[in-house]
């Protein structure tokens, strides 16, 4: 499934459960803000997805720093008279490293050294707060990346883990919305996947087999045609659960 469909269905989803736990409603906003990104965490493991361009610097930008201090560095070495040859050699050899680096870092590579640079900032702040939760998030964000996709990120295993995350951040903040919004945001975005002929491997790495109801492919015309009518019809299954909730049947 799109991005985007995965983000509508997700939120969808959350507002119905919200309609049927009243205890939520005042957790509501920070739940389904959890909700919304969950639905796109598990495809931080296609460097090209929604979330990984969202959470991350554009990769453009740090190739151009490095370029330029290769240049410098380059230029400083080569010109630099009163350095010593062994001082000239070190300072050439740097600047080719870094230019090095930077051509690796061209097209997806780029995308996933960023997406796992931004998982190192969770981390560091994760350390600094001490909060086991938010390391979890941070070891998640950093290695998801360089997974192949839709494979580990793609299982229970991995629902669990994010369920995990989310009762921790769900206990710092005292916000029980956190907890059952988020789980129930990635959750939607496996069984979404399962809908496509690809499928997924929930049960991976104990059995490496793609579990699917296919009945659309990814970005086909029929497949967009599909994911609209899935949105569609979890929408009004939302709207009638409010609606059931206002008139008082639902307590």
């Amino acid at each position: 499934m799109r991005g985007i469909t995965h983000l509508t269905l997700g939120l969808l989803s959350a507002a119905g459960i919200v309609a049927l736990r009243p205890d939520l409603t005042g957790y509501s906003l920070t739940g389904m803000a959890v909700a919304g990104l969950a639905s796109l965490a598990p495809d931080l493991d296609e460097p090209g997805a929604r979330l990984g361009r969202d959470i991350s610097f554009d990769p453009k930008y740090f190739r151009y720093a490095l370029v330029a201090a290769a240049v410098a560095i380059g230029l400083w070495g080569w010109y630099r008279l009163d350095i010593s040859r062994p001082a000239r050699t070190q300072a050439l050899l740097a600047a080719l490293t870094l230019g090095v680096i930077a051509a690796a870092l061209a097209g997806k590579t780029g995308r996933r050294v960023m997406v796992a640079v931004t998982g190192g900032l969770i981390m560091i702040a994760a350390l600094w707060l001490q909060l086991f939760w938010l390391a979890l998030l941070g070891a998640f964000v950093i290695i998801a990346p360089f997974l192949k996709h839709r494979t580990y990120t793609h299982t229970g295993g991995a629902v669990v883990l994010w369920g995990y995350i989310c009762y921790g951040a769900a206990r710092t903040l005292r916000d029980d919305g956190i907890f059952w919004l988020g789980a129930w945001g990635y959750l939607s975005h496996l069984v979404g996947d399962s809908l496509t002929k690809s499928g997924i491997p929930w049960l991976l790495p104990i059995l490496n087999h793609r579990f699917a109801l296919p009945l659309m492919s990814t970005g086909s015309r029929r497949g967009n045609f599909l994911e609209g009518l899935i949105c569609a019809g979890v929408g009004v299954g939302t709207a009638a659960l409010w609606v059931a909730r206002f008139r008082g049947a639902l307590r």
